[in-house]
């Protein structure tokens, strides 16, 4: 065979190979017609929602797209799947429309190669009912609440589009109208060692695609007038709303805004954790009772990430805590005393509140007592007459010991001691009976678990078991110590569990991750009642006292 003849018949078999038969975009030949047909053409939906399917009859390529009547893109509308190939049933859902108009959207099946084809299933929705709410009591508290650890559905409020409506009259929105927001729970990985039903104390209000210049609104009705300091506490996963890059503003009416000083702002330093801000509404400009509360969080800067979530809990209380009133150490009879006030404007939350899983938030994050910074440090006039070991901020009085039901390695029993011994050589006694009265309490931890604190007031060979703790309210104990010198401390603890204490629990073989001996105290005050014995010291005005006998106050 020539050259020549090859050179001329390579060229022409490469020419009737590419005149044959093809794959085209519609997944068939050229000899076969591109068809696609839907089994609906309109759906109508109630006001509450639905669940709904239709069926694609096809033969080729296929996209779906889902709009309102200008054709923008709408969230309240879901569909299993956008795109695919040949028959197909596609699964609907329509979120609750909680606005007092009926609504409309348009689901699109289209074919790329061939528009003449589309199809289109108009959507119908009801208009939701007028919800009459008697606005938030103060503090104004709401939380997401699921139907149990193991399915995780939300179910106190509903999401539609770019709103999730709370049943205690709370909306959350993002201001981009065309952004959806989704419930994630779990929402983060940890505890590292559970499964999804221990993860289940985190959960989410989700916006994807979140941009530079968008909002995070929140809009509380209010039952009475609001003004004052206040503080706004919320869950945040992916952005801490505290940090450089955010704008923040109150207002009244959803469109008038006052600005709020960003070094009002405080994250404790992770993306995973509660946000707090701090701003005053003057009582001219009070939310009047019935009216409604506004927030705004601004994006001024692209976000770190390319979305942010609210979680588990959204809070507005007071700034800081009422100052407590105790007697104070004078020297002769009062020996110690502390209502940590020194501890009313932490940033802690306050537990005595049903704030869900913010309830666990201390001044900072625990790490087994390794972290000095992360516990309670006594102010100066107690540090010579106290110490602690594992103790931490509340708003007003103190936690001892830590527990965290996301992250089960921050588990500690904590102590706190009172050296009785040094305010008695302060006193100029050497021996003396002693009377002590506190305040305590204990919580549930968020799985519901009960605490395991046995809350103990110990001196020398004497202790005392506060009994009957209850669920954040304190309540007013009270014993006496006898013999106390000036070597003598007094503490305060919760003793660990023995192995057999644990295994009468019945909670399994996470026991050891379930073990929450947190409790809590305030208004602590040690007062002599009989001395037996004077000091080498003077005796700072304890007149008529002698070595021969005792001094009952």
């Amino acid at each position: 065979m020539s050259k020549r003849f090859l050179l001329f018949t390579l060229p022409l078999l490469a020419l009737l190979f590419a005149c044959g038969p093809k794959e085209n975009p519609n997944g068939k030949g050229d000899d076969e017609k591109p068809e696609l047909k839907v089994n609906k053409e309109q759906i109508n939906a109630p006001s509450q929602g639905s669940e709904d399917t239709f069926t694609i009859t096809s033969n080729c390529y296929w996209n779906i797209t889902v709009t309102d009547t200008d054709g923008k893109a709408v969230a309240w509308v879901a569909v299993s799947a956008t795109s695919g190939q040949g028959n197909k049933d596609i699964a609907l859902s329509v979120s609750a429309n909680k606005k007092t108009e009926a609504r409309t959207a348009l689901v699109k099946i289209n074919v790329p190669s061939s528009a003449e084809l589309g199809k289109t299933i108009t959507i119908l929705q009801e208009a939701g009912e007028v919800s009459v709410v008697e606005g938030y009591s103060f503090p104004i508290i709401e939380t997401f609440e699921i139907d149990s650890p193991e399915s995780r559905k939300l179910t106190n409020a509903v999401i539609g589009g770019n709103e999730c409506f709370f049943t205690g009259g709370m909306v959350l929105s993002r201001s981009d109208a065309e952004g959806n927001l989704e419930f994630v729970c779990p929402s983060h990985t940890q505890p590292s060692a559970g499964d999804d039903a221990d993860k289940s104390v985190h959960r989410s209000i989700r916006m994807d695609g979140f941009a530079q210049g968008e909002s995070v609104i929140i809009s509380a009705p209010v039952k009475d007038a609001l003004s004052g300091e206040l503080r706004l506490m919320l869950g945040a996963r992916a952005a801490s709303f505290t940090k450089a890059g955010w704008s923040y503003y109150w207002g009244a009416d959803g469109e008038n805004w006052n600005r709020i000083d960003i070094e009002n702002a405080i994250t404790p330093g992770s993306d995973a954790v509660w946000n707090i801000i701090y701003f005053t509404i003057p009582a001219s400009n009070a939310i009047p009772a019935g009216g409604t509360l506004y927030f705004r969080i601004t994006a001024d800067a692209k976000p770190s990430k390319e979305y942010i979530a609210i979680s588990n809990t959204i809070c507005v209380c007071p700034a800081k805590a009422e100052a407590g009133n105790v007697p104070a150490m004078d020297g002769q009879k009062i020996a110690f005393s502390t209502a940590f006030n020194d501890l009313v404007d932490s940033y802690a939350a306050d537990m005595r509140y049903p704030l869900g899983w913010l309830r666990t938030a201390t001044n900072s994050y625990a790490s087994n007592m390794t972290s000095f910074n992360d516990q309670y440090v006594l102010p100066d006039e107690l540090a010579p007459f106290a110490s602690i070991k594992g103790c931490y901020e509340r708003p007003g009085y103190l936690q001892v010991g830590y527990y965290d039901e996301s992250l089960w390695t921050r588990i500690c029993a904590g102590t706190f001691t009172i050296k009785i011994g040094e305010c008695l050589k302060q006193m100029g006694v050497a021996n003396t009976d002693a009377k002590i009265t506190l305040k305590a309490c204990n919580m549930k931890d968020f799985r519901g678990y009960e605490s395991v604190a046995r809350a103990t007031i110990a001196a020398g060979e004497e202790s005392y078991v506060m009994e009957g703790l209850k669920d954040g309210v304190f309540a007013e104990y009270t014993t006496e110590f006898h013999n106390l010198t000036q070597e003598s401390v007094i503490t305060i603890f919760a003793p660990q569990l023995t192995d057999e204490e644990k295994a009468a629990l019945g909670r399994g073989e996470k026991v050891n991750n379930l073990l929450d001996y947190r409790f809590f105290i305030d208004d602590v005050v040690v007062e002599l009642t009989t001395i037996h014995e004077k000091g080498s010291d003077t005796n700072n005005g304890n007149e008529g006292f002698d070595n021969g006998g005792n001094y009952n106050w």
